[in-house]
């Protein structure tokens, strides 16, 4: 490109020639031309003390557009004509004949699948009802146990958490222009068929049997369901009652990072459900854990951060201690802002795989 020049101009400016590859007796100019696009993003981020779900994020669009012109050259162009000539081929023709036999078979049985819906567990949550006419104005948590975090789980919770992220994209057109002096073209001729010579047919049969089986079997199967309930307790309120949580529920022994990232699912057990209500924590990861530890069969929380969900998950089927899900820490998403997770306080696990 150090040959280059930048050529403030149109496209029109150039003299385009509709007819770039017409054979001609004098030197004509003309041009062709090519465009590669490039797209550019940079951004910055802001961090505040409390964290923002799901991270707003703005754009400022630019775009600019540059000409760069090549030497003239000159070119000369090879036309091709079609000449009037005719050269016969020949032409075959295919035709399909489809059978269907029946075929009916005494020892084999046919398998019939139905659907049902089991239900594992019943989810409870509660509910107080004041007798005493006072209104909690907040309330005082406190966590109760000892938790070990895993190998790899961050316990310090972050001083900063990102709240914007601000984005510049830079839009760039760039146009090589070969402007080009056309020498004297030379005409060759070609030879295109255009009569048909001799036909031949060919048939192809096809067979597709159907079976018919004189025996069925019934498999029943089906995804496994969690019944939901409110327990109502009546009792007299203090104006700053205190809430007691296992340790493992405690803001920094949430499992909500891993080396520094935040976490996703990777896979889950086959007979894995959810059960809950998508507000039933109300934005409280810690509440949503201990939910998870105050219902039995209860296999692990997940905490949508993102949309402030929470879901407690259950294994169907008869395996002790089942493994819920595996999971990992990928790259695109922020620590404590995508999903946080935490075993139930019965048999069950979750594991961590490394990547991703």
């Amino acid at each position: 490109m150090a040959t280059f020049r930048l050529l403030q101009l149109s496209l029109s400016a150039l003299g385009v020639m509709t007819s770039l590859y017409a054979p001609t007796t004098s030197a004509q100019s003309w041009y062709s031309d090519s465009t590669t696009y490039a797209e550019s993003m940079t951004c910055t981020t802001r961090s505040a003390s409390t964290g923002v779900t799901p991270l707003p994020t703005d754009y400022a669009r630019f775009s600019e557009t540059s000409y760069f012109s090549e030497p003239v050259v000159t070119d000369d162009t090879t036309v091709y004509v079609t000449a009037n000539t005719t050269t016969a081929y020949p032409v075959t023709s295919w035709s399909y004949v489809t059978l269907r036999p029946t075929i009916t078979l005494d020892k084999t049985t046919t398998t019939k699948y139905l659907t049902a819906t089991p239900t594992i567990a019943t989810l409870t949550s509660t509910t107080v009802v004041c007798t005493n006419g006072v209104t909690p104005t907040s309330t005082v948590t406190v966590y109760r146990g000892h938790y070990s975090a895993i190998p790899g789980q961050n316990t310090t919770l972050p001083a900063a958490f990102p709240t914007a992220v601000a984005c510049t994209v830079t839009f760039t057109a760039l146009i090589h222009v070969w402007p080009t002096v056309q020498g004297s073209g030379t005409v060759t001729s070609t030879v295109t068929p255009s009569s048909a010579g001799a036909v031949t047919s060919t048939t192809i049969t096809e067979t597709w049997p159907t079976t018919v089986y004189r025996s069925t079997v019934l498999v029943t199967f089906g995804n496994y369901a969690v019944a939901t309930s409110v327990a109502t307790v009546s009792k007299a309120c203090k104006p700053k009652p205190t809430v007691t949580y296992e340790a493992r529920c405690a803001p920094s022994n949430l499992i909500a990072e891993m080396d520094g990232q935040g976490l996703d699912v990777v896979t889950f057990n086959p007979r894995f459900t959810f059960g809950g209500w998508a507000d039933m924590s109300a934005g409280d990861p810690s509440k949503c854990c201990q939910l998870c530890a105050d219902n039995r069969g209860c296999v692990a929380s997940v905490y949508w951060a993102q949309s402030n969900a929470c879901l407690l998950g259950y294994v169907g089927g008869d395996e002790r201690c089942p493994e819920a899900f595996t999971y990992h820490a990928p790259s695109y998403w922020e620590p404590r802002l995508a999903q946080i997770y935490q075993v139930g306080s019965g048999c069950g696990t979750i594991r961590y795989v490394p990547g991703g």
